[in-house]
Parts: C-alpha cells; sequence; structure tokens
C-alpha cells in the first residue's frame, strides 16, 4: 500500500503538471517532510493562502485537523460548513408529497418504502403529467402521470380505478413480449421447470398439449403416483441447495434453462412483504443454481394478477439481483383447457386482469 501511494503521488507531483500556483509551495512534497508535522508553525501554506485566502484556509485546516485527530465528520461540520460558506443553522426537514401517489410504487420499483415521501396508493391522485400540460405528451392513455389541469384533478377518471384488481401499469406495446403466452410454451416447454404446481394440473395440461416440462416441482411432500416427472418438497426460494434441481442443470442431457411460476403465493395474499421475500429469494436462488454454469442464459417467467406486481415489489426484486425484465402478457388461463387455478390445499381462487412476466438473466463465466 505505501508503494502504491508513493508512487501514485510521484505522478501527481510531476512539475511538468503543476499548476503556476503550485509552484510556490515548498519542493518537496509535505508527505515527504515527516519533520514539519511535528511544527505547524513551520508551514507557511502560502498555495492555501493564494487559493482560499487566509481566513478561510485557517478553517480549512482546522476541519483537516479535526478530521485526523478525532476520526469523526460530525466534529468537523459546523468547520467544514463554515469554510464553504454555508449556513450551520439546522437542516430542514423536506416536506413530503402525500397529496400524490408515488409513480415508482406503481411501477413496483420504489426503493424508499416506508419513508417515501409521496403515497403508496393506488387510490391517490397521480401527479399531473408536465408534458400534457404542455401539450406534447405522446403516450395518451397510456401514460402513467394523470391527463388533468390543475382545476379538474378532483374530477380524473384514472385517480381509482374501476376494478379493484386492475394492474397499475398501464399494458403498452413497447412492454409486451412479441408471442403470445401458448407461443411462449410451445418454445420453452421442453427446457422448462415449473414451480409451486401444487396438484400438478398446470403440468398435465401442457403436456397434453405438446409442450410437457421437463420437469415439475411442488413444496407439498405428499406424492403422487400419476406424476412421472414430478419433484416433491421443492422449495424455489431453496432450487440452489436442492441436489435433484442440480443435477437437472448439470449433469441431465435436458437443457433446463426455463423455470415458471403461476400465481406464487406466501400464503397471506395480503401481506406484502412476504409475497415479496417469496420472489425475491427465488430471483437470488435462481441466480446462485447458475453461478457455475458457463455463458447461460435463465428465462423465469410468472403469472400475477391485479396489483401484485406493483404492491409486491416485483420489478425492485429483479433488478436487486440482476435480472432484466424482458416483456409481459396478458395470461388468459381459458386459453389453457382444463385449467383451474387453484392453491396448493386444491382450493379454487378468482383471477382477475392476470399477466405473464418475462426476466432474463445472463452468467459470463469463462469456461
Amino acid at each position: 500500500i505505501t508503494e502504491i501511494i508513493e508512487s501514485t503521488m510521484n505522478v501527481l507531483y510531476n512539475s511538468q503538471f503543476e499548476p503556476k500556483w503550485l509552484k510556490c509551495s515548498h519542493p518537496t512534497p509535505i508527505w515527504k517532510r515527516p519533520e514539519d508535522w511535528q511544527n505547524p508553525q513551520n508551514h507557511t501554506r502560502d498555495m492555501l493562502d493564494q487559493i482560499y485566502g487566509r481566513n478561510r484556509t485557517t478553517l480549512l485546516a482546522e476541519a483537516l485537523t479535526l478530521l485526523c485527530t478525532r476520526r469523526s465528520t460530525s466534529t468537523i461540520l459546523p468547520v467544514a460548513k463554515d469554510f464553504i460558506g454555508v449556513s450551520t443553522s439546522p437542516r430542514k426537514e423536506k416536506k413530503s408529497n402525500q397529496s400524490y401517489a408515488c409513480i415508482h410504487f406503481l411501477m413496483g420499483n420504489c426503493m424508499y418504502g416506508n419513508q417515501c415521501l409521496n403515497l403508496h396508493s393506488k387510490v391517490a391522485p397521480r401527479p399531473p403529467c408536465r408534458f400534457f400540460l404542455a401539450g406534447t405528451c405522446s403516450k395518451g392513455s397510456r401514460c402513467i402521470y394523470a391527463h388533468t389541469y390543475p382545476e379538474e384533478e378532483g374530477d380524473d377518471v384514472n385517480i381509482e380505478s374501476t376494478d379493484p384488481l386492475e394492474p397499475l401499469v398501464p399494458l403498452v406495446a413497447a412492454d409486451m413480449i412479441p408471442d403470445s403466452v401458448e407461443q411462449w410454451f410451445q418454445h420453452k416447454g421442453n427446457q422448462m421447470m415449473l414451480l409451486g404446481e401444487g396438484d400438478f394440473q398446470f403440468n398435465q395440461v401442457l403436456g397434453k398439449l405438446g409442450c410437457g416440462p421437463i420437469i415439475a416441482t411442488t413444496l407439498e411432500s405428499t406424492q403422487h403416483e400419476s406424476i412421472a416427472n414430478g419433484l416433491f418438497g421443492i422449495d424455489a426460494t431453496q432450487l440452489h441447495l436442492e441436489h435433484r434441481v442440480k443435477w437437472f442443470v448439470y449433469h441431465s442431457s435436458k437443457q433446463l434453462c426455463c423455470f415458471h411460476w403461476n400465481f406464487p403465493y406466501s400464503g397471506d395474499e395480503e401481506d406484502q412483504w412476504k409475497n415479496e421475500m417469496l420472489l425475491l429469494n427465488t430471483f437470488k436462488s435462481l441466480v446462485f443454481l447458475f453461478s457455475k454454469k458457463a455463458r447461460s442464459t435463465v428465462w423465469f417467467t410468472v403469472v400475477l394478477q391485479g396489483d401484485q406486481f406493483s404492491r409486491w415489489n416485483v420489478m425492485r426484486s429483479a433488478c436487486r439481483t440482476g435480472w432484466r425484465f424482458v416483456g409481459c402478457q396478458k395470461f388468459d388461463y381459458h386459453v389453457f383447457l382444463d385449467y383451474v387455478p387453484k392453491r396448493s390445499n386444491g382450493s379454487k381462487f378468482p383471477v382477475s386482469n392476470a399477466r405473464f412476466y418475462v426476466f432474463c438473466h445472463n452468467t459470463e463465466i469463462p469456461c
């Protein structure tokens, strides 16, 4: 470390790069003159005086001395503020704007959580679109901001959804995958593992359509004898620790690179934290699972309904774990004949405004 600092300082102190004001300083750098460190009276500080002026140089020297001796930024803050001309009065807290909904929350990627200055609510008014007010918004009805004038904000039809389960993020053409959901399974089905299958109903439907997955998994430990490609007791958040799953990734002749989950559920649909952690840990587990596989592209698709994508912060979880959002598509489960969405206990549940979301992750490990 000492050698690196020495060589770096020598390069920085090269005379040919010295500005004119630096030539008035001592020819030997201060870090090479330890004898002067003990006697501050020998420091003429001509260079700093010319740059900052004598009064401000004194403040700077005091701030640096406090930082070196006390190792605390809080002790030097008043001096440093005086040096740069900032008032040392207590900082005023930024007021929250609780009149509008947080756009990042609606998009599913707010990073502030409970500390956000805007409302995390789907029924709160959305911020007005400044491009609309200027007459230049090109998104029209697809814009996530409110297209209202200030005097009309109370009458904005977009403030509250007519359907309580309507997704908060508009389904725009730019975000839609080119293939339909059925075509996706036709292309990727023979490279896929199904997660959280429960009674393996969707697995059987895909098999009848000729695009059955390599393997289907469930967290339940009860085995169904009729399921030839079923794995039981598989936790989607611990895939990287499951040797049975690793075998399909690293040793099977079939290329396993796609993972799909219909309507993930932590046990309580309204518990935002549990469901967010469920998907976040699944994203992480898949990354760890393929961490030793060279140059692989992994696909993860998930079906969510209503505002779950936003409410569960799915986009934020994907970005935190290195996944790229590819696109989405409407998911109509009626297209898959004989498929009825059910919980693991066999109970049916209503489905409204379901969407099929696609994520991709690339690993670049040299062979």
